[in-house]
């Protein structure tokens, strides 16, 4: 493990450290990251386990008890869907540094998801199904993302063309660059 003494900033009044914002930051990519391998691991598992079942479906049940093959595409799609609502619920429930991290970096946490998704697409329909599920888990980062990124935008541009007169050519060139920036961090 990591020596988290270093991730800390000078001491505060009453000698308490402070964490680092920048390295915790760094952090929650990195486990964002691992997690990802960890889903595209559990992925292979899922297709591994669908394989094994179709060739030999007396070592599983049917959901209503009755013995008899299941599809082995409906584990990998248990799997997402299952994935999809701990990733909602874990995701809604969380405050603080990791859901700002999320937030205000969505389309970094987006590119990453896009990534895996594209690893794990099998061209099959549960595949779409797992993408679909998985971005809709995202949704509430999303909204809070695009809710910050049109105020800071909406609030430029109220400055920019707020007053009486025209804006001066350099209000303009600085909202430009502004909306510049914000569609590209969301391309």
């Amino acid at each position: 493990q990591r020596d988290r003494r270093a991730e800390t900033t000078a001491s505060g009044p009453g000698g308490a450290s402070l964490p680092n914002s920048a390295a915790l930051r760094a952090h929650i990519w990195e486990d964002v990251s691992a997690l990802a391998g960890w889903l595209h691991s559990a992925q292979a598992q899922m297709v591994t386990l669908g394989a094994v079942i179709a060739r030999k479906p007396e070592l599983l049940t049917s959901p209503g008890g009755e013995k008899g093959p299941v599809p082995s595409h409906q584990i990998a799609a248990r799997f997402w869907l299952q994935a999809a609502a701990v990733m909602a619920t874990e995701l809604g429930q969380r405050s603080g540094l990791l859901k700002q991290t999320l937030e205000t970096e969505f389309p970094k946490l987006l590119r990453q998801l896009g990534d895996l998704l594209a690893r794990l697409d099998d061209g099959t329909d549960h595949g779409q199904q797992a993408a679909k599920q998985m971005r809709q888990s995202l949704s509430g980062l999303e909204t809070a993302y695009l809710s910050r990124s049109l105020g800071h935008m909406f609030e430029s541009l109220n400055m920019c063309f707020g007053e009486e007169a025209a804006p001066a050519p350099e209000e303009v060139r600085r909202w430009a660059l502004l909306l510049t920036k914000e569609l590209e961090a969301a391309s």
